[in-house]
């Protein structure tokens, strides 16, 4: 095995030797590998071996070991074999002069030159010049190379050749000059390749390239308008394809980088007999791995075209696509049988992990489509059969990634091969249609591989694929046995002029590009010509110049002129919102539907509807139109209009409105074309779209069909469009928060209730309809009109028991008049309510929204959806009371109490606590309810207490408010008393005054007593002052005769006197009230001895753990606890521990 393994190897190099010969040189050890060899090979055995690739390893020894293909030795050990061999050590073969790999000529690069490029590998010092060589002879072995075209110096590495014609192949020959030799190498005049010359084939590629823009008069861009560019007088038919015969094939050896994940392959093929029973191989794919994909195409008459992909087979009968569509854009389809005789576009895009797919000449071909085109087919039907077979592209059979290096086409039966182009992705449906038909200029998106077979000429087809500056060569090479592969030009050999050429598609926008466009010599003209369907244009045609000095024409425009004025006007549906009109506007007759787009014929009369609507009879007349009734017209403005999906564009450029008037006019192209109109959020009768679709019936299947219309001529008859839309409306008008502020949405048709279990009570979670009934009106006001009349209102009650309503309107802007929202059985004051009128935009769409009834967190009910909502709350005058009010009852003068009455003031004792007591109520009636159950009193939530109390204390926390949690109606105004009113000309009263503002009106609130007076001490400026002090004196203290001689009175002494106080006690009664004071001496500070009368003297500490004093006790708390809140309290002079 080893000898047979050398051999070969040998053998290999003998023929490597011949190709490019490299002489020995002595280097350290390295290694290298030759791929994809495809050698044949037999062991000792007699068993068939297939050699790929060829590892050497300079310095090495022969190893022999892979992981890749287990050969079982023995029963218990397996090896794998690889084509490894080890050279002897130090052994190393340096380049000649030349290389293929440092050499290269431009191919179609460029459009004025071709270009070479070579480095000097070896043997540079021994060179004088070098000399170039061209020659038109490509095939020869040896040509007639004449004299040198150009001498150059011996350190150029490139020459560029611009005395040339386009398209043209040219061979070079790059040679050496020296008068030297290096060792035994004579370089004077040597003519061995690779040591004194290299040659290669390349050409110019002189192109230009056009752009412009269609648009219609209107300035409306037009898509899908065919650009053609003809040679002036010349054939439109340009260029050469290639004829392989069955046992040949073009092979693009090895990708410049390998590919996975996608891959689309594409070619136009046409068979060069018919088909029999024989199949024509379309491509092969091969894998670094050896593994490979073949598509396969054959055809019979009874099953039609046959193709196989990558495990999967499509069979298809009947039709195909034509590439070419019709003035509606529909395709035109021909019989399967043209695959005979015409040529065929064909794309298979292949993805991992998908089923490969597959589209003829141009259009994808799956179930979809057969059932588009099977509807509309007059006679016959397209069938299509296949399987589903997922490609795992990125591995191999074993499961391990591999990559995709090699492809050849063609092969197994003679047939005319042209533009081959593969791309490492996989193209979209739409990139597929548009340039099938098309030349491509070659840098085109992941664009991979792109073999025009324009050459001639030659035994190579040369790749023009590129991106930036870099071509990738993955040149095709003819494959041939006994029969070569020709270049062939006769028009029956080319794809028609109609299914390749050059050309280009106008976009969204109306802009196209023309590239590639090639030129002979120094130029050519140009016919440029715009088609689509019936179209006419301005101007017809272009003639302009491309070439040398003008390879790129910009603004060759065209206006299509054959487009039409329609006229359109978009109404609402308004039955069931606004009434119909008087029966005097009615039409009778012989009335008949669906004989025109949204109207009614009646004779040679067209009555559109949205203005007129029929009235059909009842019982055995349900199916005939009794009247047609008139109704007022609602237009809708704002709609956006489209041709074909493409929206209208004003001269103004901006897009085209209906008006206030719900009107637009605009220009149509001449053909078949559909109109639609279009406003977000809205709905509209057949989609918005004139014409309407067509329903089509077969078997057992319903297909809905897109229909366009004809246009050939203006319409003078204005086409009228349905809005069909709604919005949802809730509310209610009820009166008070509490049954206002109740869940919304659920009680429109009635109370709703939920019942925890069978022996729990009912909940009632929706509102109570405490005033009555109530009729809402909203009026519609058209454009320009001042007044709202009867037609363009709508009328709608709440509901009896809820108050609640819910409706269906138009989204407009409507009006509420205030007198237009009230309650018939009210009484005046309550029968219209509102404070003004309201303006209710509903013409802004909103997202519908529900809600929900939660009960402890579960979903008991939730609402329809609806857009908008609105309270109408209605407001009783609420009633106050004053339930309860706190003060001082008595008042205690030495061992007596006194029970004070008839005052018009309450009396406090200063740092007590009190509270007022309110109840807030409003009162609904309901007279529509027996007369038991008309009256509703509800507690009044919202508003607020205001209090203006100079009573109380000033310190913070002194007054706050309670509410009562039983009865939401009861409020408590909480006060500490602070210091007394010290001010006898207010009778020492200070005020207390309360009311209730409610949405910022103040209501008055009255029995209860808003003066006071508060018992206690005030201190003022360091000198303490009670309450009521007398205004004769206790004790007179007069100083004695004699400079020295004083009078005094200690601190802490105590007195005792009686005195009659008679007056009128308030303002209410008189009195004689006997006081029991003491003289109280105390220290001012900074000021002198001040006596004052302490009123409640008597009042001691209550503290009797720490009081000694406690046999003085009679009511009250230890005044420290007085003293520490800062509040002033008699002190107690028998406990220390107060002070």
């Amino acid at each position: 095995m080893q000898i047979r393994f050398l051999l070969f190897f040998l053998l290999g190099s003998v023929v490597l030797w011949a190709q490019e010969t490299i002489s020995p040189l002595v280097i350290s050890s390295a290694s290298s590998q030759t791929t994809n060899l495809s050698i044949s090979a037999q062991t000792a055995s007699g068993t068939s071996l297939t050699i790929d690739r060829i590892s050497t390893a300079i310095g090495l020894p022969y190893l022999g070991i892979n992981q890749t293909a287990p050969q079982t030795v023995n029963a218990t050990y397996t090896q794998n074999y690889e084509r490894d061999f080890g050279f002897p050590w130090g052994v190393f073969y340096s380049y000649n002069t030349f290389s293929e790999s440092f050499f290269e000529v431009s191919k179609g690069y460029y459009t004025d030159k071709i270009k070479l490029s070579w480095q000097i590998l070896n043997n540079q010092d021994k060179i004088t010049s070098i000399n170039i060589y061209r020659t038109e002879d490509v095939d020869s072995d040896q040509p007639a190379w004449g004299n040198p075209i150009q001498n150059l110096s011996a350190n150029t590495t490139s020459f560029e050749d611009t005395n040339i014609e386009g398209g043209k192949l040219y061979r070079y020959k790059v040679q050496v000059v020296s008068s030297e030799t290096n060792g035994n190498v004579d370089l004077a005049g040597v003519d061995n390749l690779y040591t004194g010359f290299i040659e290669g084939i390349g050409y110019r590629n002189p192109s230009g390239l056009i752009t412009g823009n269609v648009t219609y008069e209107g300035g409306n861009p037009v898509q899908g308008v065919t650009i053609t560019a003809v040679p002036d007088g010349g054939s439109s038919q340009i260029g050469t394809s290639l004829s392989i015969p069955a046992d040949a094939k073009l092979q693009v050896d090895a990708f410049h980088e390998s590919l996975q994940d996608e891959i689309t392959v594409q070619q136009w093929i046409k068979p060069f007999y018919a088909f029999q029973t024989d199949t024509l191989q379309l491509f092969e794919l091969e894998s670094d791995a050896g593994e490979k994909i073949n598509a396969l195409l054959s055809y019979t008459l009874d099953d039609g075209i046959r193709l196989e992909v990558a495990s999967n087979t499509f069979l298809i009968n009947g039709f195909i696509p034509s590439g070419k569509v019709d003035n509606g854009s529909n395709d035109l389809m021909i019989g399967v049988e043209n695959i005979n005789t015409k040529f065929t576009h064909i794309s298979v895009v292949l993805k991992q992990n998908e089923v490969p797919l597959l589209y003829i000449n141009g259009r994808k071909i799956d179930a979809a489509y057969v059932n588009d085109q099977n509807a509309r087919l007059e006679e016959g039907e397209m069938t299509l059969a296949t399987t589903s077979q997922t490609l795992q592209l990125n591995y191999d059979s074993n499961g391990i990634e591999h990559n995709w290096t090699k492809l050849s086409v063609g092969g197994r039966k003679k047939a005319l091969i042209d533009e081959l182009r593969l791309y490492a992705k996989a193209l979209a449906a739409e990139e597929i249609f548009t340039d099938f038909r098309r030349y491509l200029r070659g840098n085109e998106s992941d664009l991979h591989v792109y073999l025009r077979f324009n050459e001639g000429r030659g035994k190579f087809a040369y790749d023009l694929a590129y991106s930036g500056f870099t071509y990738y060569g993955n040149d095709g090479r003819f494959v041939e046995e006994s029969d070569p592969i020709q270049w062939v030009s006769d028009s029956d050999q080319l794809p028609e002029a109609d299914q390749l050429g050059i050309l280009g598609v106008t976009d969204a926008n109306g802009n196209y590009v023309i590239s590639s466009i090639q030129y002979q010599g120094s130029g050519e003209t140009y016919l440029i010509t715009p088609s689509l369907g019936r179209h006419q244009f301005a101007p017809s045609q272009e003639l302009v110049f491309i070439g040398e000095g003008s390879t790129v024409i910009n603004n060759v425009d065209f206006i299509d002129k054959s487009s039409f004025t329609f006229r359109g006007r978009i109404l609402y549906d308004s039955r069931g919102v606004f009434p119909q009109g008087p029966d005097s506007d009615d039409v009778t007759g012989d009335i008949r539907d669906n004989e025109a787009y949204n109207a009614y014929v009646v004779g040679d009369l067209k009555y559109p509807k949205g203005e007129y609507w029929a009235e059909y009879g009842t019982g055995n007349s349900s199916q005939t139109i009794v009247r047609l009734n008139r109704y007022a017209p609602i237009p809708l403005s704002g709609a956006y209009v489209y041709i074909d999906n493409q929206l209208v564009i004003s001269d103004e450029n901006v897009p085209v409105e209906s008006d206030d008037e719900g009107r637009f006019t605009i220009s149509v192209p001449i053909g078949l074309h559909a109109i639609r109109i279009e406003k977000q959020g809205h709905d509209f009768v057949y989609e918005g779209r004139f014409p309407k679709k067509d329903t089509i019936v077969t078997q057992d299947q319903t297909r809905i069909v897109n229909t366009n219309f004809d246009f050939f001529e203006d319409t003078d008859e204005e086409v009228v469009f349905i809005d069909q839309t709604r919005i949802d409306y809730v509310g209610r008008v009820v009166g008070g928060t509490i049954e206002g502020d109740k869940p919304l949405g659920f009680g429109y048709d009635g109370a709703q209730s939920y019942q925890v279990s069978s022996t729990s009570p009912e909940i009632v979670y929706t509102s109570k309809n405490n005033i009555g009934t109530a009729s809402v009106t909203l009026g519609y006001r058209q454009p320009g009109v001042t007044s709202i009349t009867d037609e363009y209102k709508s009328v709608f009650s709440t509901n009896s028991e809820t108050g609640e309503f819910r409706v269906s309107l138009l989204p407009l802007r409507y009006e509420l008049d205030q007198n237009d929202l009230y309650i018939p059985t009210q009484t005046t004051d309550v029968r219209r309510f509102l404070d003004a009128s309201q303006v209710l935009n509903f013409s802004t769409i909103n997202i519908p929204v529900e809600e929900h009834y939660l009960y402890e967190g579960d979903t008991i009910a939730s609402t329809l959806p609806y857009n908008y909502k609105s309270k109408f709350i209605y407001r009783a005058t609420p009633e106050i009371n004053v339930l309860s009010q706190t003060h001082e009852t008595e008042i205690t003068v030495g061992e007596a109490s006194y029970t004070v009455t008839g005052t018009n003031f309450a009396l406090y004792n200063q740092g007590g606590k009190y509270s007022i007591k309110v109840q807030k109520l409003e009162r609904y009636n309901n007279y529509e309810l027996p007369s038991n159950e008309q009256l509703s009193t509800v507690p009044v939530t919202d508003g607020e207490l205001v209090v203006t109390n100079n009573l109380v204390d000033s310190r913070p926390g002194s007054a706050y408010f309670e509410e009562n949690e039983a009865d939401p109606s009861i409020l408590t105004y909480h006060f500490v008393a602070g210091t007394p009113n010290t001010d006898m000309s207010s009778n020492f009263q200070s005020t207390l005054s309360l009311l209730y503002r409610l949405n910022t009106v103040d209501y008055p609130i009255t029995d209860y007593l808003n003066n006071g007076v508060i018992i206690g001490s005030k201190s003022s400026g360091g000198q303490t002052f009670e309450t009521a002090g007398p205004e004769i004196p206790d004790i007179i203290l007069r100083d004695p005769p004699g400079s020295e001689s004083f009078a005094t009175i200690a601190q802490g002494s105590s007195f005792s006197s009686s005195r009659e106080y008679a007056g009128a006690v308030g303002s209410t009664i008189g009195a004689s009230i006997g006081v029991k004071v003491g003289l109280k001496v105390g220290v001012g500070v900074g000021s002198p001895v001040h006596p004052s009368l302490a009123v409640s003297r008597e009042i001691l500490c209550a503290n009797t753990s720490l009081c000694p004093g406690r046999a003085h006790l009679k009511k009250g708390l230890c005044s420290r606890k007085y003293l520490s809140q800062g509040m002033p309290f008699p002190t107690c002079p028998a406990c220390p521990s107060c002070l």
